[in-house]
């Protein structure tokens, strides 16, 4: 067998330090407030947990809102690609419009 070792192309995971992002609570707690007004009636989620396995969900397609969830997800992971999204770096609040 080979001393070898396999290093993952993403590189070394990060050490879960069981840290709350207050960022993070923010920007949800503004956004459940929003919703609770009735401003926010669709939304698409994906997270990523300590251990880095991701989740997404979604609700407000019932209500006839598909096109513009759909629209809303393809723009982020443009606007993700187009300004270079590096670790540690956070996207500026989102425009209460």
């Amino acid at each position: 067998m080979s001393d070898s070792k396999i290093v993952s192309l993403r590189g070394e995971a990060p050490p879960d330090t069981g840290l709350v992002n207050p960022y993070i609570v923010e920007l949800l707690e503004n956004l459940l407030t929003r919703a609770k007004r009735g401003d926010v009636v669709g939304v698409a989620l994906a997270y990523v947990k300590p251990n880095r396995a991701t989740q997404t969900t979604w609700c407000g397609m019932e209500n006839g809102y598909t096109h513009e969830l759909n629209s809303a997800v393809t723009t982020l992971a443009f606007r993700m690609q187009a300004e270079g999204v590096m670790p540690g770096l956070q996207a500026p609040p989102p425009e209460d419009r």
